[in-house]
Parts: structure tokens; C-alpha cells; sequence
């Protein structure tokens, strides 16, 4: 019976879990996870049958990495910093900006953003300006 069928057959929800399971929890528990990319990469740098070192580059793949790059992609999709924090379980703000990689295009909209605001702002005092005068 394959792990879906014997997961929904036990009435338990899909929803929720990056990796569900059939386990008494409903998912995959992170010392499982933890234990089987241990194994993995274990394997991915054992030295060839001449003795050379592994070129594989997933043999430096750490589970963090996922994480840092949702974070990183959460902020290039521009989420807000204080909901990444929020999403990411940070106490502190500061602890989510090194998971946010501003590209240039980013940066250069900031700014484009700021001189459209900037317009806008001297936009509307030149109407209340105008709007005085007519009044007086």
C-alpha cells in the first residue's frame, strides 16, 4: 500500500506538512529527515575507487539551504521584511535581513519608487498651495 493510500486510509490530513506520513504524528519527523540526508551525503563524498575526491557539488548541500533560499525568494518576490520575519519565527528583524539578497534591479526600484513619491508628495503641495490662493 503506498505511503498516500495508507496516510489517507488512517483519516489523517494532507494539509500542513511539507513531508506527510504515516507515522503517529502524520508526518515525517525532522530526525528522520536529518538522518536520511545525513546517509546521502555521506555517500555523495565517499572517495571514488581511485581514492579522488567527490565533484559532486550537492555533497556540500545542507537542508538549511531550502530554507535560506525560500527566505531569500520570499524577499526577491517582494514580501515585506516583517513578514518574513514573521514567517521565518525570527525574534529580531535583524536575524531576517541576511536571508533578504536585494538584486540591483530591486535596489534601482527603490529608488524609482522614492522619486515617483517624492513627485507625488510636491504634486499635492502645489495644489494646497494653489487651493490657498484661490481661497484668499
Amino acid at each position: 500500500m503506498s505511503e498516500t493510500v495508507r496516510y489517507e486510509a488512517a483519516d489523517k490530513p494532507r494539509e500542513g506538512w511539507v513531508f506527510p506520513g504515516g507515522d503517529p504524528e502524520g508526518h515525517v519527523s525532522y530526525a528522520t529527515i536529518d538522518s536520511q540526508h545525513g546517509r546521502a551525503i555521506e555517500k555523495l563524498n565517499a572517495l571514488g575507487p581511485n581514492g579522488e575526491q567527490p565533484s559532486n557539488p550537492l555533497a556540500r548541500f545542507r537542508l538549511y539551504d531550502l530554507r535560506h533560499t525560500f527566505l531569500t525568494r520570499l524577499g526577491e518576490a517582494n514580501a515585506d521584511p516583517f513578514s518574513i520575519q514573521r514567517i521565518a519565527g525570527h525574534a529580531s528583524i535583524l536575524v531576517s535581513q541576511r536571508y533578504v539578497h536585494p538584486t540591483p534591479e530591486r535596489l534601482e526600484d527603490a529608488f524609482v519608487r522614492l522619486e515617483r513619491y517624492n513627485y507625488e508628495k510636491e504634486e499635492q503641495r502645489k495644489a494646497g498651495e494653489k487651493k490657498k490662493i484661490v481661497a484668499a
